[in-house]
């Protein structure tokens, strides 16, 4: 027994700055054994009810979330004589796109009432930030209360957030939570974040006369695209097409085709590659660069013709689960 330390076996002690003791990885049954705990940060009473249209509203909980998310308790009202659906995203931080999405329906003429949306998934990520959003112009709000600790964030976007003086009542049902981890620096073992890969298919897109910056590929979410394909169909000025990558609203990659094959690109010129490549002719551009992004993806094609054209654009991407 070290003087000074509880003498209990098979524990790790950290000493804090007040001088407690914390006892962490013990070999016990409240070490390994489930917890079932609800998160929550809110007051007795409501102070008002804020409608998540013009705005996205959200509340983080920024440490000790890791573990299966049962439930989200969302506190609502809704005076209008219709009903209104509220769509409810997931994520580890602000900022940050969705990993879970769900809804839930506020009916007609309802009193504040808790909602309660069915999640059942494991939540590896010690943070946890759930936001709410609906295309409802009145009636549905959704309760808060002005005391502290605050914890409220508001979006026009879902990207840039700010943080706001309140506290939406907004709780989450846990089973299983970890008892508590500790940050540490150095070199670690790491567990590899789970993704799920699909692809994206715009199917042919008609590009007028010097149009600029046209939506091909639109993925919100986190993580990353591997693959992409990009065609221009054979016709007068096809060279002139161009494309943009954009990864959480920045530029990745921008050029027209002409100038890629000035570059020297062809069909091994990895990660870019001009696969066909001829004026007026029929193209496709290969790029197998990996693109990451924590928030929105997306695929554009511009043209610096006044000719119109038709193009197309494939995708493989996986987005963290």
């Amino acid at each position: 027994m070290t003087k000074g330390w509880p003498d209990f076996a098979f524990s790790t002690y950290v000493k804090t700055l007040e001088a407690d003791n914390i006892i962490i990885d013990k070999l016990r049954t409240g070490a390994y054994t489930e917890e079932r705990k609800t998160l929550s940060n809110r007051g007795a009473t409501a102070a008002g009810y804020f409608l998540p249209h013009t705005y996205m509203i959200g509340k983080y909980f920024p440490r000790g979330c890791r573990g299966f998310i049962k439930n989200i308790v969302i506190t609502a009202r809704n005076t209008d004589s219709t009903s209104h659906d509220v769509n409810v995203y997931i994520s580890p931080q602000p900022g940050m796109g969705k990993l879970v999405e769900s809804t839930f329906t506020v009916p007609a003429d309802t009193d504040p009432t808790e909602f309660t949306v069915s999640i059942n998934r494991y939540w590896n990520y010690d943070s946890i930030f759930v936001w709410l959003y609906t295309d409802a112009t009145s009636g549905v709000g959704i309760a808060y209360d002005a005391g502290e600790p605050y914890d409220a964030y508001h979006s026009s976007d879902g990207a840039a957030w700010t943080v706001y003086s309140r506290r939406y009542w907004i709780d989450i049902e846990y089973s299983g939570q970890t008892v508590g981890d500790l940050p540490v620096s150095g070199t670690l073992n790491t567990i590899e974040v789970p993704h799920s890969s699909s692809h994206v298919e715009s199917g042919s897109v008609s590009l007028a006369g010097l149009a600029e910056d046209v939506e091909l590929v639109s993925i919100n979410g986190a993580g990353y695209c591997d693959l992409i394909i990009f065609q221009v169909q054979a016709n007068t000025d096809s060279h002139n097409v161009g494309i943009k990558v954009e990864c959480d609203g920045q530029t990745a990659l921008e050029s027209l085709m002409y100038v890629l094959n000035g570059f020297g690109c062809g069909n091994t010129t990895q990660p870019i590659l001009l696969t066909q490549y001829s004026e007026n002719g029929y193209i496709v551009l290969m790029l197998t660069k990996k693109f990451e992004f924590i928030h929105k993806f997306r695929v554009l094609a511009y043209n610096s013709s006044t000719t119109d054209q038709t193009v197309s654009a494939y995708a493989i991407v996986s987005l963290i689960k």
